[in-house]
């Protein structure tokens, strides 16, 4: 009797090694394409580890092409004569439907990292509630859309037809039996073998699930290369990963858990949600300056504070900003945090006042309707401003309209109310220079000398970067003159963040001169990973580069010994920091975090952290020093539970309130 089970079993094997080599290709290209430091010679074994770790853990998904061609194709021809003899053509469409997967994961990872500078997290699930034109905006004018479509199904046949030409590869001949039950023998044996390869495989050479390739284990001679470490993630596993994390899982504790996650900041006897509200309460000791008549908290789409570095001062991409922040009354913090890594939970969390831990507060229709005690327009509205919130893209954008009223904004106005029908716009919104402008003709209309506090929210520093900029004074021959050669293809890139600059830092000047008692605030809503614009072409990112946004406030009373040389800050001091400037002294409001004039040992967010000396991701565990050294012996342990506990002060509040 034929052992076609042996043959069939040859035929998987075929397709199922192709998937590390296939894996390995792929990370090659990314590593190559991305990597900050590509060296090879004298770091040949990060390399080599990187390439046989990535293998053993792709094999968590990897091993599933030997266990599924096998229990689908091999196993079944042995009773079924239609699938013995079309059994090569199921597997090679079986194959090439895999590899397909496995190259679209790998393209959407080549987006992704470009966009975020990270490989596939939990950011992905954020996407659901974005702007999908805006995404197909970018997917087509900035990533190539078009030709990412039109190679699919260049590479869906060139990998048929080569899993053709792989299958029709000789294989070892196998032996006639002719005992009926050696024959059953052998096909039991070979069951049994397959399936514990395939576990062997799955667990990464081992039998056992706990010694799984895992990103706590990633071996440290690839760890001390952020880049790499992530690079050894296959790109399916990657995203596995990121669809798996549970930003929810902070709802499901109990009161009891919540009492001990929070001990770091607050003891809780009794009365969870009354003790977190209890312990945020503080009194000013101000005011600093006589209450000024209007407050402007400007929030510039991905203004990042690399911009302002010394390193970065040859490359024209925030000149305007630079004149501002030297100004003798204005005060800038150059190591400052937003509350979130992309624009939804950072706004969320900066109008809420706690933190949104990717729970997507604003989408809530709870907070359409409720304020909680640290919402900032509520706590604004009390001091006698009257707030107005002004959005240069729609006001549905996360439900931000909605949002913003129940916050306690009393007037919400997107760039599209306030500008002409027929005002050129981004899929995002309005470009920034008729946003503002559109604003400056609404204030220039309604000046009554009333009291009030204007949030706005710029939208143009986004990609794609399609905006005309050389129709608004920025000419690309001359941006192309200072910038060095291996910047020249990103020039609309830069050019559009200093177009944005530029009129937002020529906002900031009508303010002043046309408000002169006004309290400006500047910062960004996250970073925005710009290609490193400096002269050194090798330069590798710091990671304060990648997450620190800009921070600036003026007014014609400070002077630049106001702060006393404070370092860092966050998003989160914004609130307090208003409340301790103007409001009577004695004064009463509820702050997650104290003001900038109260110095800080640690600024912790959800996703990073920040101290006067260190800055670290959580979710890679990455650290360096401010100046960019990596550090790899940091005790994490307090400031983990510290990000720990402002975690729980959202999900406690969330259980309790919603």
């Amino acid at each position: 009797m034929e052992l076609s089970i042996l043959q069939g079993l040859q035929q998987d094997i075929k397709i199922f090694l192709l998937s590390p080599i296939l894996c390995a290709i792929f990370r090659f290209l990314f590593i190559y394409h991305f990597a900050p430091n590509r060296t090879y010679k004298g770091q040949e074994q990060k390399w080599h580890t990187c390439f046989n770790y990535g293998f053993w853990w792709g094999m968590d998904f990897n091993a599933y092409v030997l266990l599924f061609l096998f229990l689908l194709v091999t196993l079944p021809s042995l009773g079924l004569e239609s699938i013995y003899v079309h059994g090569d053509s199921i597997r090679v469409i079986l194959g090439t439907l895999y590899f397909l997967v496995v190259y679209i994961a790998f393209l959407g990872k080549l987006i992704f990292y470009y966009h975020y500078k990270d490989t596939y997290n939990s950011n992905l699930r954020l996407g659901r509630n974005a702007d999908k034109r805006n995404l197909l905006d970018i997917f087509f004018n900035q990533n190539h859309g078009w030709w990412i479509l039109l190679s699919l199904p260049i590479y869906t046949i060139g990998m048929y037809y080569f899993l053709n030409w792989v299958l029709e590869v000789g294989t070892l001949a196998v032996p006639t039996v002719y005992s009926k039950t050696m024959y059953y023998i052998v096909n039991t044996v070979t069951v049994i073998a397959t399936v514990i390869v395939y576990y062997w495989f799955r667990y990464g050479g081992t039998f056992k699930h706990r010694n799984k390739p895992e990103w706590d284990t990633v071996p440290e001679v690839v760890k001390r290369d952020m880049f790499f470490a992530k690079a050894c993630i296959d790109d399916l596993i990657a995203f596995e990963l990121a669809i798996r994390t549970k930003p929810q899982e902070i709802l499901a504790h109990s009161d009891a858990e919540s009492i001990q996650i929070l001990k770091p900041m607050i003891k809780v006897e009794h009365d969870l949600v009354g003790a977190i509200w209890n312990s945020l309460r503080r009194k000013t000791t101000g005011p600093r300056i006589k209450k000024p008549k209007k407050i402007f908290l400007i929030v510039e789409e991905s203004y990042s504070q690399f911009a302002f570095d010394d390193v970065y001062k040859d490359i024209p991409i925030a000149n305007a900003g630079r004149r501002i922040r030297e100004q003798s009354t204005t005060i800038h913090i150059d190591n400052f945090l937003a509350g979130g890594l992309i624009s939804q939970p950072s706004i969320s969390s900066m109008l809420n006042g706690i933190y949104d831990v990717n729970l997507e507060l604003n989408e809530k229709a709870y907070f359409w309707n409720h304020q909680l005690p640290t919402s900032l327009g509520k706590q604004i509205s009390e001091l006698g401003y009257t707030c107005s919130l002004w959005y240069g893209g729609s006001l549905s954008w996360s439900s931000l309209g909605l949002f913003a009223k129940g916050n306690g904004f009393y007037n919400v106005y997107s760039g599209f109310d306030i500008t002409s029908s027929d005002t050129p716009h981004t899929w995002l919104g309005v470009y920034d220079h008729l946003f503002l402008e559109g604003i400056q003709q609404k204030l220039d209309e309604n000046n009554t000398g009333n009291y009030e506090f204007h949030f706005i929210y710029t939208t143009s520093n986004h990609g794609p970067y399609t905006i005309p900029i050389e129709k608004y004074g920025f000419e690309k021959e001359e941006l192309l003159k200072k910038l060095p050669d291996y910047l020249y293809k990103y020039a609309e890139d830069i050019g559009t963040y200093a177009y944005c600059d530029c009129y937002l830092s020529q906002f900031v000047r009508y303010v002043q001169e046309t408000y002169e008692d006004s309290l400006v605030i500047v910062t960004g809503d996250h970073t925005r990973r710009l290609p490193m614009p400096c002269q050194d072409k090798g330069r590798v990112h710091r990671l304060r580069e990648d997450i620190s946004t800009a921070f600036y406030l003026s007014h014609k009373d400070f002077d630049k010994s106001l702060l006393n040389g404070v370092r860092i800050g966050t998003h989160m001091n914004i609130l307090p920091t208003i409340m301790e400037l103007i409001a009577p002294k004695e004064y009463e409001y509820v702050s997650l975090f104290p003001s900038l004039f109260e110095p800080q040992k640690f600024i912790v967010t959800p996703y990073h952290w920040l101290s006067n000396s260190h800055i670290g991701l959580f979710k890679d565990q990455s650290v360096e020093t401010l100046d960019g050294t990596q550090v790899y012996d940091y005790n994490l342990t307090n400031v983990v539970a510290l990000q720990q506990a402002y975690m729980e002060v959202t999900g406690a509040i969330v259980r309790h309130h919603v």
